[in-house]
């Protein structure tokens, strides 16, 4: 294992992490939109061993390749789990009015630009300038996750959100 790899096998376990809170609130809450966020969690998880293994020893067309495959995954699984945290967000009674307005407007426009960009209209590399709306709203969803106060009726593991 290379020392450089080290923060992407953090950002993996940390995004595995995030797939299975989601898969948690999925099947306890029974809301489309924790569904939708967990398959979108899931597909970015595709990329990682990819990521990881895809470019080491390989030569140039094969590392291009994985690359593209990997731009690819890494864009639909955004697009399905931006569409998840948009549909929650939009119906959201948790957060203040002025933060759900922002989760929904940051969701919104990173929802758009991903789609454009698999369709191509715009490449990967022109869409980097909206980044840091993206970390923006991943503080949203942190603070959004602290928010969430499960209630526990005895007997019964389902959370009331």
């Amino acid at each position: 294992m290379c020392i450089r790899d080290s923060h992407w096998r953090l950002e993996f376990f940390v995004m595995a992490m995030i797939a299975a809170g989601a898969l948690y609130f999925a099947v306890s809450t029974k809301k489309i939109s924790w569904v939708i966020i967990s398959v979108g969690q899931i597909f970015l998880l595709m990329t990682y061993p990819l990521m990881l293994g895809g470019y080491r020893n390989t030569p140039f067309e094969l590392a291009h390749m994985a690359n593209e495959i990997v731009v690819v995954i890494f864009v639909f699984g955004n697009l399905v789990f931006l569409s998840g945290l948009f549909v929650l967000y939009l119906n959201d009674q948790i957060l203040k009015k002025w933060l759900r307005y922002i989760a929904v407007i940051s969701s919104g426009v990173l929802l758009t630009a991903f789609a454009i960009i698999f369709v191509e209209i715009i490449s990967w590399k022109e869409a980097m300038l909206i980044a840091p709306l993206m970390n923006l709203l991943y503080l949203i969803n942190a603070y959004y996750g602290i928010k969430i106060k499960p209630e526990r009726t005895e007997g019964s593991n389902k959370i009331q959100i």
